[in-house]
């Protein structure tokens, strides 16, 4: 669904330093395109957008979390994180391909942990041995991990998860 133009403000005050836990940019895609095998191509939810709505809604700070669509593409997390002044972190998608100075570069950059979908409408399940691999690469960082599955598929993945 694309963003929602008129966002209902909270009839509370939120906590000063109130945190967003999960949330996403889009591109923009002339900037930022999306990857060649996204399962959706967004409208344009940029940085501004999201500072707006948190602004609009009284958040401080945030989590953004690489969309799926942009794929291992962690450029617009990245721009967002160092746009912010500080007051947002970052949750990237990677692969196989990153090296251990990538994940340092990332680390650098405001990433604090890395994601993976398992949802069949985004691509299903990574490939648990390159998941494996890229977890090892985080572990030293202290990165925390975010699964994205949908509950009916855990008991598939049980062995793996615990």
């Amino acid at each position: 669904m694309p963003p929602d133009h008129n966002p209902v403000k909270p009839k509370f005050q939120l906590p000063k330093n109130a945190c967003d836990a999960h949330c996403h940019v889009f591109g923009p895609a002339n900037v930022f395109p999306y990857h060649p095998t996204a399962s959706y191509n967004p409208p344009d939810a940029g940085k501004e957008k999201l500072k707006a709505l948190h602004d609009y809604i009284g958040i401080d700070r945030a989590v953004i979390v690489q969309a799926s669509c942009h794929g291992p593409d962690n450029r617009a997390m990245l721009d967002a994180i160092a746009w912010s002044g500080g007051r947002w972190k970052g949750v990237c998608i990677a692969n196989n391909s990153f090296t251990e100075e990538d994940f340092e570069a990332l680390d650098k950059g405001g990433v604090k942990g890395v994601r993976f979908n398992f949802v069949k409408h985004l691509g299903g399940a990574p490939d648990l041995t390159e998941m494996k691999s890229v977890l090892d690469k985080v572990k030293p960082l202290g990165w925390h991990l975010v699964i994205h599955v949908n509950a009916e598929d855990l008991i598939e993945y049980e062995n793996f998860f615990f």
